[in-house]
């Protein structure tokens, strides 16, 4: 339970960090020219909900904010467990030039640039108190996914007088391979297993997975994430080599193609390569302040971190930090979420406001924005709401 409430203190916090004051930032008109390549694509889940429940809709965009193909579909039901609420699971994965999601039939789709919609996977909805991890391989070719299968609630369970109540019965977790335009596969099969395992991509070397999973809706991150410390698996779905970016590296929020990661601390933040040689280390924080480091986005080429700064547990404001010392203040107006390259920047523009009577002050987003670094304090608007997943590959 410790490692539960401490792994949930970190979730928690994803407002996080300061470091003395940001600049503020500063919007464009969409119309203005593009970062990069205006033909480069990314994909979003839209709205302000972020998929958070059903029904869910991915797009793939253009540097430009044009959607040039969107789908909603209803995502599998949430399963309740305990009092917490159950599991953080993303119904959304990028792989090279397509965006894949799951629906609530078990259903994978791949969904391309140009609108083509392809039935890629199936994996089993054993009852409506299931939650379903995937990965797609970069070459789209095969896909993995954890399954844990809870049973149904109980007809007696009254919502309004206590946590949920299941019906007697196997709670298990199942690892399936699937093969696109083949079959799928059980690797492994085990009843009330003592750690939950959860895939939560698949990179150059294979399968990632997180081993231990335990974030549960309470600090519910958006999006795509790792929530804890990843190894990868084999297609036999069992571990191969140790921790990924080294022992004691919980790289929250994922790696980049090369496999460097940031292994998050609230105070002390390192980056390292997937072997856990330290590359670079964030500036550290005094242990007995109110600042800490939140959700934290590498750049492709580890050069470069952008992250949320948090302020006695509220969002304070955004900063980007160099492996050279330099510090980038994004101000009180902008999110990162994520780099499309190792110069531009991608995030939600929005404010600070206090969503509900005795709640403390958080970033409300409206729309996404970009940020290229030669004009850093200038955020172009692409005029959609939503959060950032990935870039296309390979055309």
């Amino acid at each position: 339970m410790a490692s539960f409430l401490s792994r949930l203190a970190v979730i928690a916090v994803l407002a996080l960090t300061a470091c003395g004051p940001a600049t503020s930032a500063t919007t464009t008109p969409s119309a203005s020219p593009s970062a990069g390549n205006p033909g480069r694509l990314f994909v979003i889940v839209e709205g302000k909900t972020r998929c958070y429940g059903s029904p869910c809709t991915v797009a793939i965009v253009d540097l430009e904010g044009h959607v040039r193909a969107r789908r909603t579909f209803n995502q599998p039901p949430p399963a309740m467990i305990g009092c917490e609420g159950g599991w953080i699971y993303s119904s959304v994965q990028v792989a090279r030039n397509a965006a894949y999601y799951l629906d609530d039939r078990g259903v994978v789709r791949r969904l391309t640039a140009s609108g083509e919609v392809m039935e890629v996977a199936h994996f089993p909805i054993r009852t409506n108190q299931q939650v379903t991890w995937f990965g797609v391989s970069p070459d789209g070719t095969k896909l993995m996914a954890a399954m844990m299968v809870y049973t149904p609630l109980s007809p007696s369970w009254n919502p309004q007088q206590g946590c949920p109540i299941h019906e007697p019965g196997r709670t298990y977790e199942e690892l399936d391979l699937a093969t696109v335009g083949g079959s799928t596969a059980t690797l492994s099969d085990q009843t009330s297993p003592p750690q939950v395992t959860s895939v939560v991509g698949w990179d150059r070397t294979g399968p990632v997975a997180v081993p231990d999973t335990h974030m549960a809706y309470i600090g519910f991150i958006e999006g795509t994430v790792w929530g804890g410390p990843a190894v990868h698996l084999d297609l036999h779905g069992q571990p191969v080599g140790g921790t990924i970016g080294g022992a004691g590296c919980s790289a929250l929020f994922g790696e980049t193609m090369d496999g460097n990661v940031v292994c998050h601390d609230l105070k002390r933040p390192t980056v390292r390569d997937s072997a856990g040689k330290t590359l670079w280390e964030l500036k550290p924080l005094d242990p007995n302040d109110e600042f800490s480091y939140g959700v934290i986005a590498l750049s492709p080429d580890a050069s470069r971190v952008a992250f949320r700064l948090s302020r006695q547990f509220a969002f304070d404001s955004s900063v980007i930090r160099s492996r050279d010392g330099v510090r980038i203040g994004l101000g009180m107006s902008f999110e990162p979420q994520g780099w499309l390259d190792n110069q531009t920047l991608i995030g939600a523009r929005g404010s600070v406001q206090v969503a509900c009577s005795g709640c403390q002050p958080d970033f409300v987003p409206t729309t996404l924005g970009v940020i290229d670094l030669a004009r850093p304090t200038e955020v172009r608007d692409l005029g959609i709401g939503g959060v950032f997943l990935g870039e296309l590959q390979g055309g």
